[in-house]
């Protein structure tokens, strides 16, 4: 007989989490595992590709909103009483939360994975609707649900376990940490660079520089921006593509206007066609100020990029400086451009720090590995249920 996992999200649009989740939904053991996603609320993007591959979806259609959360929770413990799910698997803050107390109220185990680092201050600096009030009120709630009511907690990086542990104090030994990982192994993407430099407006672009990420302050874009002008004084006819979108879009280009770089810095807003870019890359810039695990930097080392990222958080597992890449300080842009000088003078090194990243994006981060970590810990957390 077959284990019942109900997953809740709280939306299916385009984020890191909820790739993650259909990902792996897909490719769990249906001889051993009945997966049902479960999301609160649209964007529905990715329903159709669960439900195009035999999984069921439901979506609750309770609005957001803390006024709604009570019956949030009780449509939760409504849909796990009636499918009888043998445990819950939650993400983000508020299925953790809300499906934390619909999974007690109808008494099934509940688990989470913990995407991001916890509750540090950090992560003040990078929505402009957050406020001191809202963050002690996220920490106090979030914490209390992970402690009180969930069996086990996931994290995606060593550094995301580090900080629920010390912000929200959950017990390390109801805990672990299983990383994301690339969808599949296929060989090294053939691309015409040419073609693709043309494609994106930097036809002439040597070094050519890629970032992918939101626009937002905790992936630090700026800096990179602010050291573009030291690596054009060097090499002229250097290019960046920024990929993404994001509220702080019309900062980073007025950014970019006032140091005269603009016509060195193209703004690709979304795009489908990030693995050929990162296959045309001379370089991968990551300048996050902090991350849950930097899944588009692991996604460049599969590429086989030559990248240059920060000391920060959970990076130093994806990169090891000077072997697999260039680390940096977070917000210092002189040490971005220093980075970059040395890669563009050095193809040598571009290759073996490319060479090395794929390697260890191999060993570390194929999916196929963290589904089967996922369905032994659902088999512990019920055995000692």
């Amino acid at each position: 007989m077959s284990i019942r996992i109900l997953y809740l999200i709280e939306t299916l649009g385009h984020g890191g989490a909820e790739h993650q989740l259909v990902a792996s939904v897909k490719r769990l053991d249906r001889r051993r595992f009945e997966p049902l996603v479960c999301y609160f609320r649209a964007p529905h993007y990715l329903a159709p590709t669960l439900a195009s591959s035999g999984i069921g979806v439901r979506c609750l259609n309770v609005p957001g909103g803390k006024q709604h959360w009570p019956e949030l929770a009780l449509r939760i413990r409504s849909l796990a009483r009636d499918w009888r799910p043998d445990l819950i698997h939650t993400s983000l803050f508020e299925a953790d939360v809300l499906g934390g107390a619909g999974a007690r109220l109808a008494d099934v185990p509940v688990i989470s994975t913990l995407c991001n680092i916890a509750g540090e201050r950090v992560r003040l600096t990078d929505n402009p609707r957050n406020s001191l009030l809202k963050f002690f009120f996220a920490n106090v709630v979030w914490s209390g649900a992970l402690r009180r009511w969930h069996s086990h907690s996931i994290a995606i990086s060593q550094a995301v376990l580090a900080s629920a542990v010390d912000t929200f104090k959950i017990d390390p030994a109801r805990a672990s940490v299983i990383y994301r990982g690339i969808e599949d192994e296929r060989p090294a993407l053939a691309v015409d660079r040419a073609e693709i430099k043309r494609r994106v407006g930097l036809p002439d672009a040597d070094p050519f520089l890629l970032n992918v990420g939101r626009l937002g302050p905790q992936k630090g874009q700026k800096y990179l921006i602010a050291a573009m002008p030291g690596l054009l004084q060097r090499f002229p006819h250097a290019g960046l593509a920024v990929v993404g979108q994001g509220w702080l879009e019309g900062e980073l280009k007025a950014q970019a206007q006032a140091l005269g770089v603009i016509e060195r810095v193209c703004f690709l807003g979304k795009r489908t066609d990030v693995p050929e870019l990162m296959a045309a890359c001379d370089c991968f810039v990551f300048p996050s100020l902090f991350e849950g695990l930097g899944v588009s930097l692991v996604e460049a080392c599969y590429a086989g990029c030559a990248c240059v990222a920060t000391n920060t958080g959970p990076i130093p597992e994806i990169i090891t400086n000077e072997v697999s890449g260039l680390l940096v300080p977070p917000a210092d842009s002189r040490a971005i451009e220093r980075s970059l000088l040395r890669l563009a003078a050095d193809v040598a090194l571009r290759h073996r720090l490319g060479s090395a990243a794929r390697e260890t994006a191999l060993q570390r981060f194929m999916l196929a590995d963290k589904v089967r970590a996922l369905e032994e810990c659902y088999v512990r957390v019920l055995t000692s249920s």
